[in-house]
C-alpha cells in the first residue's frame, strides 16, 4: 500500500546544505506517513556522495540521480514516478519549520478545492554576512500570496488532470521557476498559503542580481507561454494586483515586508546595469533552446 505522501528533494550542487535539509526533513516526517526521495540532477560536487552517506544511517532515503542539470526534469521525474495522493517538493538548501510537512498536508485535506499548499519563505539571518542580511530583508515579501519553490505540497491527481487539460505532460523543459509556472497554471482558490515557514540562506549582492535577472526572464517566459494558452497573466494595474495579494494572503503584512518594497526599488535602480547584463546572458541561452542552469543564476562555490 502506498504511503500518504512523498517528500521529493530536488538538488543541484548542494553539498553545503543537503545534509541539513535531509536531517530536518527526517525529523519532521515520520516514516509511516512519508517517503523521502532525493533527485540530484547534474551535480558536479559532493551532493550525491553526501546523500548516499546519509542512506547508511537512514535507509528510508531513496535516491534517483539524474545526469542532466535541470529542475524541470527532476520535478517531472518525481511527479511521474511517485503515485502518492500528495507530493511535497523541497529544494536541497532549505530547512522546513518544525511540523511543516504534516501541516501543509492537513491544509490540502481540509480544502478539497486546493491543489497546492505553500510554506512561507523566511531568510535565516544568523551567522551570515552583512550582504546576506541586507538581501534577506530585500527578499521579504510585502504579502505572500505566491507558491514558494522551497517547500510546498501538491494534490497529485488533480494537478495531473490540469496538466492534461492544457496539453502538458508536466513542467515544460527549460522553464525557469517551476513554482511560478504552477501558480500561473492554477486558478483562484487552488493555491493555499500555510502559516508554516521554511528557512533559507539569502545570497550576496551579486547572486541577488542573478536572481533578479532570472525573475525577469521567468516573467517573459510565462507571459509568452500563457498567451499561447489563451490566458493573460499580470492583469490589472499595481493597485489592483496589490489588493489581490492582500486578499489571498489574508492581510498578513509585516513591517519588514512593507519596508522591503521601497528598498527593492532602490536596489533594482542602482543594480540595473548588472542585472541587465545577467539577463542578456540568460536570454541568449534561452533563445537557443538551452536549459537555464542554476550555474547561470547563482555563483557555484
Amino acid at each position: 500500500m502506498l504511503k500518504k505522501a512523498c517528500i521529493c528533494v530536488l538538488a543541484y550542487n548542494e553539498e553545503r546544505h543537503i545534509a541539513g535539509t535531509l536531517e530536518a526533513i527526517i525529523k519532521n516526517a515520520p516514516e509511516p506517513l512519508f517517503d523521502i526521495k532525493v533527485y540530484p540532477n547534474g551535480c558536479t560536487d559532493r551532493t550525491v556522495e553526501i546523500v548516499r552517506g546519509l542512506q547508511k544511517s537512514c535507509p528510508r532515503i531513496e535516491i534517483n540521480e539524474l545526469p542532466q542539470a535541470s529542475k524541470p526534469l527532476a520535478w517531472n521525474t518525481a511527479f511521474l514516478e511517485n503515485h502518492h495522493e500528495f507530493l511535497i517538493f523541497s529544494d536541497g538548501d532549505i530547512i522546513p519549520e518544525t511540523g511543516a510537512p504534516a501541516e501543509i498536508l492537513e491544509e490540502l485535506k481540509k480544502n478539497p478545492d486546493g491543489v497546492a499548499v505553500t510554506c512561507r519563505l523566511s531568510a535565516n539571518l544568523r551567522n551570515t554576512g552583512l550582504q546576506n542580511k541586507i538581501v534577506g530583508l530585500l527578499q521579504t515579501p510585502f504579502s505572500q500570496d505566491f507558491i514558494c519553490g522551497g517547500f510546498y505540497a501538491v494534490r497529485r491527481r488533480t494537478l495531473l488532470e490540469i496538466f492534461r487539460e492544457n496539453g502538458l505532460d508536466g513542467i515544460p523543459a527549460g522553464v525557469t521557476g517551476e513554482d511560478f509556472f504552477l501558480e500561473m497554471l492554477l486558478g483562484e482558490g487552488q493555491v493555499i498559503i500555510s502559516r508554516k515557514c521554511f528557512f533559507y540562506e539569502p545570497p550576496g549582492f551579486r547572486d541577488y542580481c542573478r536572481y533578479l535577472a532570472r525573475m525577469k526572464w521567468q516573467d517573459r517566459q510565462n507571459t509568452e507561454f500563457f498567451a499561447k494558452l489563451g490566458s493573460a497573466i499580470h492583469e490589472g494595474n499595481s493597485f489592483s494586483r496589490g489588493l489581490r495579494k492582500l486578499r489571498r494572503s489574508g492581510l498578513s503584512l509585516t513591517l519588514g515586508g512593507i519596508a522591503a518594497v521601497p528598498a527593492r526599488y532602490v536596489f533594482k535602480f542602482i543594480s540595473f546595469p548588472v542585472v541587465n547584463r545577467f539577463y542578456k546572458n540568460i536570454a541568449r541561452s534561452g533563445a537557443k533552446g538551452h536549459q537555464i542552469l542554476n550555474s547561470m543564476t547563482r555563483s557555484v562555490k
